[in-house]
This record gives structure tokens, C-alpha cells and sequence, in this order.
């Protein structure tokens, strides 16, 4: 499909917290098949309830700057859905998002039709697994991800962290009836023996 019948399809899956699901299974699903293009290169997590959007693109500068060939996936966006996926500063070309979401459609389209995946994924899954798609047929050196909502089982939690970074969780923790400690252990998730760093004023 071309970009504006990507962006259609992308629209027809409904708002992007409609359908939320916190469970790893149907994005490992997806990637599966599609040859898991996010253990294709090392990436860093960036989790948190404020300051993550602003943390994850100083850590792609930085990489950047260090003569890495960087992938920035963040969220949400502001006018087009290309600004959440970017290589060194650079959104997808629309014709590189048509592509790689295509490829994520037509794989659950197939899936669906063996009875592999009960239900359709979600807006942020299809988005998730096109952008771990564009960046490892791009080939980037190093991709950092914003996590959408959660942490342990949100979509960008499939793949193993080299970095996990935890911005301000005092929002979470007050809402959740969580303290600190368990907050950060729901938030850093799939990262054992990452290396963690820790953004807030908090110790």
C-alpha cells in the first residue's frame, strides 16, 4: 500500500489508547515472522511518566555526536506519524513508512488467517514493530526508545536493553498506590543486568 492508504489503515485502527494492551505476546507475534528485526542491533529504554520524550532525544544527540548511526522511536506525534521514527535526527520518508508498515500489515493479515494472532493488534504495536523494521533495515548502529505507556509489557519492552533509563515516577507512584521501588522495577521490566540510569531528583 502507498503512504496515504498506510495512513488510512493506521487510522482505522482507532485512537491510539483505544485497544491499549499490556502484553508482550501479539507484537512477538509480529516480529517473529518478520525475521525479529529488533534484536538487530542494541537499543536503550527510556521509561518514566514525565521527561521522557526530551531524555530519549539528548541520548540519540549524544550517540549521534559519538559517530553512531542512530534510530530514535518516540511518542506520540504531533502532525504526521513519521516524526516518531528517526535515524539521526531524520524522520521516515513516507515512502519508507508505507513500506515498512506494509510489511507489518500483510504479515497480520497472514497471521490472522492461520488463527496465530487472535486479535488485531494495536496503533502503537503496528507503529512499534514498522519502526523496529525500518531501523534494522537501515541499519543503524544504536536505537533508543521511548516507551509508550507502562514499561514491562509495553510493545517496545520486546527487545533486550543494553541501557535502561527511568525519568521522574512520582506521578505513577501516587496514582498506582506503588512506592519507588516497585514502581522502578514495573517501569525497567525486560532489562536484567542492564545498566539502569536514573533521571529523577530522587535517589
Amino acid at each position: 500500500m502507498n503512504y496515504q492508504a498506510s495512513l488510512a489503515a493506521l487510522s482505522g485502527l482507532g485512537q491510539e489508547l483505544h485497544g491499549v494492551k499490556f502484553d508482550l505476546a501479539a507484537i512477538q507475534a509480529i516480529l517473529a515472522p518478520l525475521g525479529n528485526p529488533h534484536l538487530r542491533y542494541p537499543t536503550a529504554i527510556v521509561a518514566g511518566t514525565n521527561g521522557k520524550g526530551s531524555t530519549s532525544a539528548f541520548l540519540a544527540t549524544i550517540l549521534e555526536a559519538a559517530g553512531c548511526r542512530t534510530g530514535l522511536y518516540t511518542s506520540p506525534h504531533l502532525v504526521r506519524p513519521n516524526e516518531r521514527i528517526r535515524i539521526n535526527g531524520r524522520a521516515i520518508s513516507d515512502s519508507d513508512f508505507a513500506a515498512a508498515f506494509s510489511r507489518v500489515w500483510e504479515c497480520v493479515e497472514r497471521l490472522q488467517a492461520e488463527g496465530a494472532l487472535a486479535q488485531r493488534p494495536s496503533f502503537f504495536e503496528f507503529l512499534t514493530a514498522a519502526g523496529f523494521l525500518y531501523f534494522a533495515s537501515h541499519e543503524v548502529d544504536f536505537a533508543v526508545l521511548e516507551v509508550g505507556m507502562g514499561g514491562r509489557l509495553d510493545a517496545t519492552n520486546v527487545t533486550m536493553p543494553r541501557v535502561a533509563v527511568i525519568t521522574n515516577i512520582d506521578h505513577c507512584r501516587r496514582e498506582s498506590g506503588r512506592d519507588q521501588t516497585r514502581a522502578a522495577r514495573c517501569f525497567l521490566g525486560r532489562a536484567p543486568g542492564s545498566p539502569r540510569g536514573n533521571s529523577s531528583p530522587h535517589p
